[in-house]
């Protein structure tokens, strides 16, 4: 589909998806589209690592918001629906630069939405580096936001150019993600010691929470934003406050693991319950979390198995 002066396509409606290495709920977006008809380009961070292969989807690994992606995407202008995933990623190693550096590629991928006139841009954000610890649940898309390190400053300040650039736009709150295909993350980790019947230890339940969502919710959450007609922030959640023992325990049980789960009280100080309010979404975009989570960990620990995650 590329040649040498650009994106050649008679397509008059194609989906831009921006990846990073290993995001699984841009992965899974594109599928879905895929599966559905729609063209798509792949456009995987550079800065971040190699693509993993998609069928069907056109793939580029530049850095996103480059000149280079600019110039791959000529003669798009006009016809692109942007669904962006790759959010600020941080780096301990020199986070001061690499928070500079996430800030003006953002803010450059922004531009290029603009300059493109794209039809729509729905970005998605990790709804827990936006709260460090939220004063009430469950947090709706109007309480004042607190993020908790660089990456979470990064994040809200893309979205708050959000409404700057003047194009049609919808940011994404997504609750904590979890599904098959995911290999980094809270669940797969908890899945590789159950599988090993290594020991567990975790925070006291009441002071360790989280808000779970199946990518297949998210997915459908982030379709409905990019194909409305509404515009600004959107929960896409749970809206259930899951204490991350009571998941790991239940995951032992699907797992019928012999790890012992120990909830320690050590690290008193350290305090994060989340819970997401999805009110706005099921009423304004009529979407809603489908999947109980025990079903969810049951898919979630069949692929894991399948692909030897232990």
């Amino acid at each position: 589909m590329f040649n040498k002066e650009g994106f050649c396509t008679n397509a008059d409606n194609v989906y831009l998806v921006t990846s990073d290495e290993s995001n699984f709920l841009a992965r899974r977006v594109a599928e879905h589209l895929i599966a559905t008809g729609d063209e798509v380009i792949v456009i995987n961070n550079a800065n971040t690592g190699p693509p993993e292969r998609i069928a069907e989807a056109e793939m580029m690994s530049v850095p996103v918001g480059s000149e280079q992606m600019s110039a791959r995407l000529g003669g798009l202008e006009k016809r692109l629906n942007v669904i962006h995933c790759a959010t600020p990623h941080g780096d301990e190693r020199d986070p001061i630069k690499n928070a500079e550096r996430d800030y003006l590629e953002q803010v450059a991928f922004l531009m290029f939405c603009k300059q493109f006139e794209a039809h729509r841009l729905v970005v998605c954000l990790d709804a827990e580096l936006l709260f460090a610890n939220p004063f009430e649940l469950p947090v709706s898309e109007t309480d004042k936001e607190s993020p908790k390190n660089l990456a979470g400053v990064n994040q809200l300040a893309l979205e708050s150019h959000l409404p700057l650039i003047g194009l049609p736009w919808i940011s994404a709150r997504i609750a904590t993600l979890y599904g098959p295909g995911q290999t980094k993350g809270i669940v797969p980790d908890i899945f590789s010691i159950l599988t090993d019947d290594e020991p567990l230890e975790l925070y006291r339940p009441e002071i360790c929470t989280k808000d779970f969502v199946h990518v297949d919710d998210a997915v459908r959450g982030v379709l409905n934003a990019a194909q409305s007609d509404r515009t600004g922030i959107f929960n896409f959640s749970s809206g259930r406050e899951t204490h991350i023992a009571a998941m790991a325990k239940l995951m032992r049980r699907i797992l019928a693991s012999k790890s012992p789960i120990t909830e320690t009280v050590t690290r008193e100080f350290f305090y994060q319950r989340f819970c997401f309010s999805p009110t706005k979404a099921f009423n304004a975009l009529g979407w809603q979390a489908s999947i109980p989570l025990k079903a969810g960990l049951e898919r979630t620990a069949a692929w894991l198995r399948d692909n030897a995650l232990s």
